[in-house]
Protein backbone atom coordinates (compact mmCIF):
# COMPACT_ATOMS: atom_id res chain seq x y z
CA UNK A 1 0.00 0.00 0.00
CA UNK A 2 1.52 3.33 -0.80
CA UNK A 3 2.02 6.17 1.73
CA UNK A 4 -0.50 8.87 1.42
CA UNK A 5 0.60 12.30 1.62
CA UNK A 6 -1.06 15.84 0.64
CA UNK A 7 1.12 18.57 -0.48
CA UNK A 8 0.66 21.81 -0.24
CA UNK A 9 1.95 24.96 -2.49
CA UNK A 10 1.29 28.76 -2.16
CA UNK A 11 2.83 30.94 -4.42
CA UNK A 12 3.89 34.81 -4.12
CA UNK A 13 0.40 35.72 -5.16
CA UNK A 14 -1.40 33.44 -2.86
CA UNK A 15 -2.71 30.96 -4.94
CA UNK A 16 -2.98 27.83 -2.81
CA UNK A 17 -2.04 24.74 -5.28
CA UNK A 18 -2.98 21.01 -3.65
CA UNK A 19 -2.05 17.53 -4.58
CA UNK A 20 -2.93 14.20 -3.06
CA UNK A 21 -0.59 11.22 -3.42
CA UNK A 22 -1.40 7.82 -2.69
CA UNK A 23 -5.36 8.61 -2.15
CA UNK A 24 -7.88 7.01 -5.13
CA UNK A 25 -10.93 8.23 -6.23
CA UNK A 26 -13.18 10.66 -4.50
CA UNK A 27 -11.46 10.56 -1.09
CA UNK A 28 -9.00 12.45 -2.47
CA UNK A 29 -11.10 15.35 -3.17
CA UNK A 30 -13.29 15.03 0.13
CA UNK A 31 -9.49 15.72 1.60
CA UNK A 32 -8.46 18.57 0.30
CA UNK A 33 -11.55 19.96 0.72
CA UNK A 34 -11.50 19.64 4.72
CA UNK A 35 -8.20 21.25 4.22
CA UNK A 36 -8.93 24.06 2.17
CA UNK A 37 -12.52 25.02 3.10
CA UNK A 38 -11.93 27.69 5.07
CA UNK A 39 -9.09 29.59 3.32
CA UNK A 40 -9.99 29.20 -0.43
CA UNK A 41 -12.21 31.46 -1.88
CA UNK A 42 -12.65 29.98 -5.08
CA UNK A 43 -11.27 26.27 -6.52
CA UNK A 44 -10.68 25.16 -9.31
CA UNK A 45 -10.16 21.24 -9.97
CA UNK A 46 -7.81 19.46 -12.25
CA UNK A 47 -8.55 15.31 -11.48
CA UNK A 48 -5.14 13.44 -12.15
CA UNK A 49 -5.44 9.27 -13.16
CA UNK A 50 -5.69 8.52 -9.46
CA UNK A 51 -8.80 9.72 -9.29
CA UNK A 52 -10.69 7.50 -11.06
CA UNK A 53 -8.61 4.34 -9.77
CA UNK A 54 -10.54 2.57 -7.56
CA UNK A 55 -9.91 3.22 -3.84
CA UNK A 56 -7.64 0.69 -2.04
CA UNK A 57 -9.31 -0.90 0.60
CA UNK A 58 -7.83 -1.64 4.02
CA UNK A 59 -8.58 -5.17 5.26
CA UNK A 60 -7.54 -7.02 8.64
CA UNK A 61 -6.07 -10.27 8.29
CA UNK A 62 -6.66 -13.02 10.70
CA UNK A 63 -6.21 -16.41 11.51
CA UNK A 64 -8.00 -19.46 12.71
CA UNK A 65 -6.06 -22.27 14.12
CA UNK A 66 -8.21 -25.64 15.28
CA UNK A 67 -6.49 -27.83 17.94
CA UNK A 68 -6.62 -31.64 16.88
CA UNK A 69 -6.92 -34.17 19.10
CA UNK A 70 -4.91 -37.33 18.59
CA UNK A 71 -6.22 -40.51 19.48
Amino acid sequence: MSEEKIVVKINDQGEIEVETFGIRGPLCVEEINKLIQDIALTVETNKKDEYFMEPEVKTLSTIKQKRGLSE
